[in-house]
């Protein structure tokens, strides 16, 4: 036991050379001390119990006038771990365009944003996120708008793709989502004012097609005399902020 403890040192050292963020450090010591007193990390069947019976909407009593009282009790947990897993992931997956250049988060934070407006309640929203998903997710979500005041079909074909630009005061976003077939896109920017402006891209990667968590982020400078050239996998997506 104690020699083992002593290697998790020449493991630290090296996880520390490497960069590696200290929550999935201790994470690693948790797990590599777990190992070390028996644990297999499986889960044996005999543990196992099955479901029975599950509660039915249906059948529930709710307390009339009481949802928005309850709901102020209540927190909206969604997880956001991603690449703690052993998917081989390299980026958050929630950040991936699923419909209409919106991303899986982007759908999240509307949920959460209806249930607010519907009910008029602050509702709490917490995300799970992990070490290799928090700084991303945070960067995404953080400046993106719940309202617009202007928006733009710039491309598109009816059940084949299609590309929009949204504008909230001076900044736009523009999403789009492609159907199963591969295809180049050519995209004017000619609707932004005057003036240079920095944009931070996500586009599908060179393997977007087989595996869906595969894009990159690039930043480049852009202004309304700008063409650019959208390289969409199968069933792949490209997002995109363009600000000052």
């Amino acid at each position: 036991m104690e020699a083992g403890a002593e290697r998790f040192e020449e493991f630290r050292t090296k996880m520390q050379a490497a960069g590696v963020n200290p929550a999935a450090q201790r994470a690693f010591q948790h797990s590599y001390q777990r190992l070390l007193a028996g644990d297999t990390g499986m889960i044996p069947e005999s543990e196992i119990q099955t479901v029975s019976e599950l509660p039915r909407l249906d059948k529930m009593d709710f307390l009339p006038g009481r949802s928005a009282e309850l709901l102020n009790q209540a927190v909206i947990l969604k997880l956001n771990g991603g690449l703690g897993t052993s998917m081989g992931l390299e980026r958050a997956k929630s950040l991936l365009p699923v419909k209409d250049g919106l991303t899986f988060l982007d759908f999240i934070v509307k949920q959460v944003l209806q249930v607010q407006q519907q009910y008029g309640i602050a509702v709490r929203f917490i995300l799970m996120d992990s070490f290799s998903t928090s700084d991303e997710t945070m960067e995404f979500l953080g400046p993106v708008p719940t309202e617009w005041d202007e928006t733009k079909v710039l491309d598109a074909r009816i059940a084949d793709y299609v590309v929009i630009a949204r504008r909230n005061g001076k900044e736009w976003y523009i999403g789009s989502m492609n159907d199963w077939t591969a295809r180049s896109l050519d995209i004017d920017l000619s609707f932004l004012s005057d003036g240079n402006f920095t944009m931070d891209a996500y586009q599908d990667g060179v393997n977007a097609d087989r595996n869906a968590s595969d894009y990159r982020k690039t930043t480049t400078q852009v202004n309304r005399n700008t063409k650019l050239k959208l390289q969409l996998a199968s069933g792949g997506g490209w997002a995109a902020r363009i600000h000052q």
